[in-house]
């Protein structure tokens, strides 16, 4: 897991400048959150870009709502998930999905191969 931890984290790093993530948005979501945690949310912010106004604001306010204790990854994995369909294959006929850091990993993954195909970041 500590390879794909350290790739998510990368990738995060680098989604975060293309959407305008300030470093200390990012940091002081790391420190609160966790880094593999922010990275995740960095992951959500991205496949929903197109509906929210500003990623860092966004991703500060999810920072205060974990703080508080009023916000968990688990919905925003699943959306994650689901738009690249995995979730929809691992549920089946209406089971419910279980899903590890290698399967996020890798949706990831593809979210920052996405973003370069369309030359919005180089490769890590």
């Amino acid at each position: 897991m500590q390879g794909h931890s350290y790739s998510l984290e990368r990738a995060a790093f680098v989604v975060r400048s293309t959407l305008g993530i300030s470093p200390s948005a990012y940091q002081e979501a790391c420190e609160i959150m966790g880094p593999e945690n922010a990275a995740v949310a960095v992951a959500g912010i991205l496949e929903r870009v197109n509906m929210i106004n500003s990623p860092g604001g966004y991703l500060r306010d999810l920072t205060r709502r974990t703080e508080r204790g009023e916000f968990s990854l688990g919905p925003m994995i699943m959306a994650l998930l689901k738009a690249n369909g995995v979730a929809q294959a691992k549920a089946g006929s209406g089971g419910r999905a279980n899903f590890d850091a290698n399967e996020i990993a890798l949706t990831f993954q593809s979210l920052e191969n996405e973003l370069v195909a369309t030359n919005c970041s180089k490769p890590l």
